[in-house]
C-alpha cells in the first residue's frame, strides 16, 4: 500500500462515522466512535505538554497509481484503522495500481525556539507528506511497521490559508449549461460582444464514447465526437478584481481558455481528473469587468478519449 497524506492548518470539521459491513464484530468495536479511537499518548512515560492526538476522522481519496493530487474527496475514514478494516469505515482493499490520500486540518503554532514534530505509529508502506502544500517527507519513507516522526516547523510557519470562491462553477456536483459549436466559428467568437445565438447549448462536460475507457471518472452530459469543440459561457462579477485566481479544469486534449476576448491560459496533453492550474493573472486582471464577462474555450482531441469541463475561481490568502 502507498499512503500520501495532506495536511492544511485550520481546525477540522467533523462527519457522521459509521463502520463498514463486517461478518462479525466485537463488542468494543460496536462501541468505537471518531472521540475514542486510540486516545492515548502512544509513550505514556514521555508525555509532554502541548501535543494533539491526530487519530480521529480524516479525509480519504483513492486514485491510480499515475494520477495527481485528488481534488475531490471520497468521504471520511477513521484513523488508525486500515482502509481494509470495517472500523475504518470503508471497508476496501487498495489494489497494487492504487494510491491511498489522506487529508486533515489541525490548529499548531510552534512556541519560539521550539519545533512541530509530527509522529507517525506505523504506515504500511510507503508515505509522502505535504503540510500546507510544502512536501516534508525528504524522501518517500518506507516501512511496514516501524514508527517514524517528520519535522514541520517550517511548513507550518508559512501557513496560508486560501479561501477559494466560484466565479464559474465546474459541473462536478451540479450540471452547468455552456454555449458550443463544432463548427469553426467566425472570428472573435472568444470575444464579450460575439454573437453566438446561433450555437446550441448544453451541460458540461463534454466527450466522447472512448473517454470511459480513458478516464472512467469523467461525466460525460453532451457527446463531443468531433476534432474540435468552441464553448462560450456568461457570468456576471461585481467587486474588488480578486488578486488570485484559478482555474479547475479537467480536460482531454489541449485547451486554451480566454475571459473576454483575452487568453489566460493555453494548455497541451491532458490530465486525468479535475485539477487546479494557475492563470495569467496580469490578463485575467486586465480583462474582468464590473457585471457581465465571458469565458470562452477552444478545446481539440486528436486521438482517443476527448473531454473537457472547467470552471473559475478566486482565491483570498489569510
Amino acid at each position: 500500500m502507498v499512503v500520501s497524506a495532506l495536511f492544511v492548518g485550520a481546525c477540522t470539521c467533523c462527519a457522521a462515522y459509521k463502520p463498514a459491513v463486517a461478518p462479525l464484530m466485537a463488542v468494543r468495536g460496536e462501541r468505537m466512535t471518531p472521540e475514542s479511537a486510540w486516545r492515548e499518548y502512544p509513550r505514556p512515560q514521555l508525555v509532554r505538554d502541548g501535543w494533539i492526538n491526530l487519530n480521529g476522522l480524516w479525509e480519504y481519496a483513492v486514485t491510480p497509481k499515475n494520477g495527481e493530487q485528488p481534488v475531490e474527496w471520497q468521504g471520511r475514514i477513521l484513523v488508525p484503522f486500515s482502509v481494509e478494516s470495517a472500523l475504518s469505515g470503508v471497508g476496501r482493499p487498495i489494489e497494487p495500481g492504487e494510491l491511498l490520500w489522506y487529508r486533515r486540518t489541525f490548529e499548531a503554532q510552534p512556541r519560539k525556539g521550539e519545533r512541530l514534530l509530527l509522529h507517525f505509529g506505523a504506515v504500511d508502506f510507503r508515505t509522502q507528506v505535504w503540510v500546507n502544500g510544502v512536501e516534508v517527507t525528504d524522501v518517500p519513507n518506507e516501512s511496514g511497521n516501524l514508527p517514524f516522526s517528520l519535522d514541520i516547523t517550517e511548513a507550518v510557519k508559512k501557513t496560508v490559508r486560501v479561501t477559494r470562491k466560484e466565479l464559474v462553477p465546474t459541473s462536478m456536483k451540479t450540471p452547468q449549461v455552456w454555449k458550443y459549436t463544432f463548427d469553426a466559428p467566425a472570428e472573435g467568437w472568444e470575444r464579450e460582444a460575439f454573437d453566438d445565438g446561433a450555437w446550441k447549448s448544453g451541460e458540461a462536460g463534454f466527450g466522447n464514447a472512448r473517454i470511459k475507457t480513458d478516464h472512467p471518472q469523467a461525466a460525460v452530459r453532451t457527446a463531443w465526437e468531433a476534432p474540435a469543440i468552441w464553448l462560450r459561457r456568461v457570468f456576471e462579477f461585481s467587486g474588488d478584481v480578486p488578486s488570485l485566481a484559478c482555474l479547475n479544469i479537467f480536460y482531454d486534449e489541449d485547451a486554451r481558455v480566454y475571459l473576454n476576448g483575452t487568453l489566460i491560459k493555453a494548455f497541451t496533453g491532458y490530465n486525468t481528473q479535475y485539477a487546479v492550474e494557475d492563470i495569467d493573472m496580469a490578463a485575467f486582471a486586465k480583462a474582468l469587468k464590473q457585471g457581465r464577462n465571458v469565458l470562452a474555450v477552444k478545446a481539440v482531441n486528436t486521438v482517443g478519449g476527448a473531454y473537457i469541463d472547467l470552471g473559475l475561481d478566486s482565491e483570498t490568502e489569510h
